[in-house]
């Protein structure tokens, strides 16, 4: 028996010197038969406290050095279990094995293993590999943001005009900061607030949704330029009941709308749960009411220089066309959609027994080109009032505008002079699309032998030319508007111009020209 505990414990004190660990015996009474390895300074114990005491004892002494849920599993029964981590009462923690061992199980042993310092390496390591985790979720959330808002800016930069950007706006708010109600309000010219974009609000709300100058937090948000946000209107008696209440609103985020130094308006994001919005959402907010801001300024611009260009393209069309003994005159005016403004015009005068008739194009849009525009009518009509022949009227034209108009410009204009007494017309080309002229045997003369446009050569003389005009003649003239508009995808072009009118020709003038239009069915005018 000796020489077996020899062994034993020669075995013991092997396993424990190579695990650094301590190993504990017992046999199969129960009673602590050896003890081996680091024991003190694994589980602070005296092993000769306990060598020779039976289970109870030497587990009593074990689980007083562990805390209560470890110490009730080492007094556990004496078998096989597999690798556990205890904690001991001084804040360590020691992984546990029990085995028996010998033939037919005449002994068992704890394994206790001091594993504080590798289980703090694991736990700082968890720690650092979660705040690592932590700091690449929040990049790619504001990547993520920071493209979002990227994309609502080009979508609202491309809006024309405010409404468009409200409602953009609107969607891009409720699309980036969850809420369950949403609302654009803009200041009038009296400083009052009105909404003119909601989502999820009731119709009765909405037109009760108007604030006074200063009025409620709404007013104290653009009065000073400051976003607002409020987490419970439970919490906060300055909150009126008008709208929050019908609604249901527990919270909401008010960011206001800064246009160069004023303030234009502010958009609001509301949900029925308090505490529904933080700084994120503040900042995500405030950056689209910044991008909607820059939009709102270049949409200002645009409507103030359409408003100018409008007005100036009206003051060359005719408004009323004179009535001429023998003639039926109709015309019809349709700019391109999204343009600006054209650079076409007309006009129709008697010029004595004769009437004139004055169609141009001016390349480009906008002020710039109504200004140019107005330019070539006038000077054209001033002069074919003191010129009987229309190739002298724009020689003379196209003298006028050399070195008046900006390099590039392009001035096309057809000048017909039309005597119906004499059942004659003269007309002069300075680059413009063949007029059309149908016969009452339905025969079709282009009227297609253009010199140069204006102001492109200082010496052109342009030449004049003369056809019948006779009763139940039509003189068809357009711009290149029309013959240039496509139909599925295909240019219409000036053959496609001649069928359109063929297949009008019974129609009173007014009509024949809104019938033309429509069986072109421009999708992609110009």
């Amino acid at each position: 028996l000796d020489a077996r505990l020899g062994r034993a414990r020669a075995v013991g004190e092997a396993l424990a010197a190579c695990a650094g660990s301590a190993l504990n015996e017992w046999d199969r009474s129960g009673r602590v038969i050896g003890w081996h390895g680091p024991v003190e300074a694994v589980l602070g114990i005296d092993p000769v406290s306990v060598v020779g005491r039976r289970g109870t004892l030497a587990g009593s002494a074990l689980a007083a050095r562990l805390d209560d849920v470890a110490g009730d599993r080492l007094r556990g029964p004496l078998r096989d279990t597999a690798p556990e981590h205890l904690a001991t009462r001084d804040g360590r923690e020691v992984r546990h094995e029990r085995r028996e061992i010998g033939a037919g199980g005449t002994a068992v042993v704890d394994v206790f293993v001091d594993v504080t310092r590798e289980r703090r390496a694991q736990s700082e390591s968890a720690r650092l590999a979660a705040e690592k985790a932590e700091l690449h979720g929040r990049e790619v959330r504001r990547v993520g943001e920071e493209v979002a808002l990227s994309r609502a800016a080009h979508a609202m930069a491309s809006e024309m005009t405010r409404a468009e950007i409200h409602e953009r706006l609107l969607a891009e708010a409720r699309r980036l900061v969850p809420c369950d109600k949403a609302a654009v309000l803009e200041l009038d010219g009296r400083g009052d607030l009105l909404p003119v974009a909601t989502a999820g609000f009731a119709e009765h709300t909405v037109r009760r949704m108007i604030f006074r100058a200063c009025e409620g937090l709404a007013g104290i948000v653009v009065a000073e330029g400051r976003a607002f946000t409020c987490d419970d209107v439970e919490g906060d008696p300055r909150i009126s009941r008008r709208i929050v209440g019908p609604e249901r609103i527990r919270s909401f985020l008010h960011v206001p709308i800064v246009l160069g130094e004023r303030v234009h308006g502010l958009v609001s994001v509301n949900s029925e749960r308090p505490g529904a919005f933080d700084d994120r959402d503040a900042h995500v907010l405030g950056e689209l009411a910044r991008h909607a801001a820059t939009a709102l300024g270049n949409a200002r611009e645009y409507e103030r220089e359409r408003h100018v260009a409008e007005t100036l393209q009206r003051s060359l069309l005719a408004d009323d066309l004179p009535r001429i003994p023998g003639l039926e005159l109709a015309t019809l005016y349709r700019p391109s959609e999204g343009a600006l403004v054209g650079g076409d015009f007309y006009a129709v005068w008697p010029v004595g027994t004769r009437v004139a008739v004055l169609l141009g194009d001016v390349s480009g849009k906008g002020v710039e080109a109504a200004g140019l525009t107005a330019m070539v009518r006038y000077m054209a009509e001033a002069l074919a009032r003191s010129m009987s022949d229309s190739g002298d009227v724009l020689t003379e034209l196209n003298r006028l505008l050399w070195g008046r108009i900006p390099d590039g410009a392009i001035v096309t204009v057809l000048l017909v002079v039309i005597d119906a007494n004499g059942s004659t017309l003269q007309w002069t080309s300075a680059g413009h699309p063949p007029a059309l002229l149908v016969g009452t045997a339905r025969t079709v003369t282009a009227l297609d032998d253009p010199d140069p446009p204006c102001g492109a050569f200082p010496t052109t003389r342009y030449a004049t030319h003369v056809e019948s005009f006779s009763p139940g003649d039509v003189l068809f003239a357009y711009t290149d508007g029309l013959s240039e508009a496509r139909r599925s995808g295909t240019q219409f072009d000036e053959d496609g111009v001649r069928r359109a009118l063929l297949e009008s020709l019974s129609r009173p003038p007014a009509e024949l020209a809104r019938q033309v239009l429509s069986l072109i069915h421009i999708s992609e005018p110009t």
